[in-house]
């Protein structure tokens, strides 16, 4: 309203094309918005899961592992579709990683195959994320670019997605993942069931998202693109105040 970002930012850098789009809706010009997701680090060795066998051509038995959701437990999330998901899939097990201090009445409404944990450690997260099957990322609300989302596909595991905002970007449906409809708790358990039914699906899917991820999200990639977009707005500086 006091156009103070409009008049005095040069240059917005958005996490994606849902971003991007919405400023450019509100009016800003095309040529002073980019996009740039947020980046991976591998520095660190990603230990094989062990869910699969030495190769990954020979699958384990189909009822290892569990389904997985990482992150903030609160309102704006789709928690309670993904409980009723889990109710109605009552010999999977599903295990929740993240501060429920906010909702402490999931733990009430919980069916029992549905195990939360808490905040875990960096350690302990890594080896949660190896045991899973598959990790659920439900959102009622628009994100910016979660990271758990890199996590997860860094991990070489397959996705189960909101379809909202940009997440879509991200997570390519049938291809590194797939998508529901927030609250929609049909559709997810389907997808859920459908991946967990199939596990070469998963290996399949969980390998095109570990190769999006060092493909286009490695943080020495982002980095060039972030030092090119600097040099384009201090080059566009330049060249205005040499006009003046």
């Amino acid at each position: 309203m006091l156009r103070r970002y409009y008049d005095n930012v040069d240059h917005f850098i958005c996490l994606s094309e849902f971003q991007k789009n919405i400023l450019l809706g509100e009016g800003l010009p095309v040529g002073r918005v980019s996009v740039l997701a947020n980046p991976v680090s591998f520095d660190k060795q990603i230990p094989p899961s062990p869910l699969y066998k030495k190769g990954g051509a020979s699958f384990v038995k189909e009822d290892a592992g569990y389904v997985a959701y990482v992150g903030r437990i609160s309102p704006e999330k789709d928690v309670f579709t993904l409980l009723e998901a889990a109710r109605r899939l009552g010999d999977v097990p599903f295990k929740f990683a993240g501060d429920y201090h906010r909702m402490p009445e999931v733990l009430k409404n919980k069916p029992m195959n549905v195990e939360f944990l808490g905040q875990l450690g960096a350690k302990e997260i890594i080896e949660f994320y190896r045991n899973a099957k598959m990790v659920v990322f439900a959102t009622r609300c628009y994100e910016g670019f979660p990271t758990v989302l890199l996590e997860a596909m860094s991990h070489g595991l397959p996705i189960v997605c909101s379809r909202i905002g940009g997440l879509p970007e991200i997570v390519e449906e049938g291809v590194n993942g797939l998508l529901y409809e927030s609250g929609n708790v049909t559709e997810l358990t389907a997808r859920i069931q459908t991946l967990w039914q199939n596990p070469e699906l998963c290996k399949k899917i969980g390998d095109a998202g570990r190769q999006k991820v060092h493909e286009k999200y490695g943080a020495e990639r982002l980095l060039d693109q972030l030092i090119d977009i600097y040099g384009k707005v201090i080059s566009e500086n330049r060249s205005r105040r040499s006009e003046v």
